[in-house]
């Protein structure tokens, strides 16, 4: 219900979604280039990686697109913008 920004509470050009086994909503975002968590009743998401400006050093995406949890809970981000 609110348009895109940058705060927690807001979204970014979403592109991939993931729920886990507790009903967590893990939304990857190419707008903010961050991962973000969504827990029931949330007023805000809880920063999981990304988040620190377009780019290529650690903890930074360029446009990621979709994301994984493997079964032993390890996080895969594709991210078109880094190859």
């Amino acid at each position: 219900g609110n348009v895109w920004g940058e705060d927690l509470t807001r979204l970014s050009y979403p592109s991939g979604v993931w729920v886990d086994g507790h009903g967590h909503v893990y939304v990857v975002e190419d707008g903010n280039h961050r991962v973000t968590r969504w827990e029931k009743g949330a007023k805000e998401g809880t920063l999981i990686v990304g988040g620190n400006g377009k780019g290529q050093q650690t903890n930074q995406f360029s446009n990621p697109e979709g994301l994984f949890f493997d079964r032993d809970g390890h996080l895969y981000v594709a991210d078109w913008g880094n190859d």
